[in-house]
């Protein structure tokens, strides 16, 4: 599991939505239970720009559902992925809110104080 999780954060950081989505089918067929499922799922259909609505849902529910804990990723990254899926339905403030619980979060997280600082301005 943690192979393809490692696969799918790398297709992440890259942005590659199909490859990120075949590594995370690929960590489901041998766990389809795994909590981490849901973030990777909500940040595939951001990065590829579609089935929003689910994305939210997911990462929403990976939120509230999932502990915080260091070998899953991070609150803050799914706060801050949230702010990128708001930035691209056009809803600034929703957006804001995103980047700055994201920083909550985590005070270091510099993709969410870059882009908090860019909807500032």
């Amino acid at each position: 599991m943690g192979l393809y999780l490692n696969v799918a954060d790398f297709y992440q950081t890259r942005q590659d939505a199909a490859r990120l989505e075949e590594a995370v089918e690929a960590a489901a067929r041998l766990d389809a239970a795994d909590r981490r499922l849901g973030y990777y799922r909500g940040v595939a259909r951001i990065v590829a720009g579609n089935r929003l609505q689910e994305a939210e849902k997911l990462l929403k529910n990976y939120l509230t559902t999932v502990p915080q804990r260091s070998d899953f990723p991070s609150h803050s990254s799914a706060q801050e992925w949230l702010g990128h899926l708001y930035e691209r339905q056009g809803r600034r403030d929703a957006a804001m809110v995103q980047y700055r619980l994201a920083l909550e979060s985590d005070p270091h997280n510099k993709t969410a104080r870059d882009n908090l600082r860019r909807l500032q301005k």
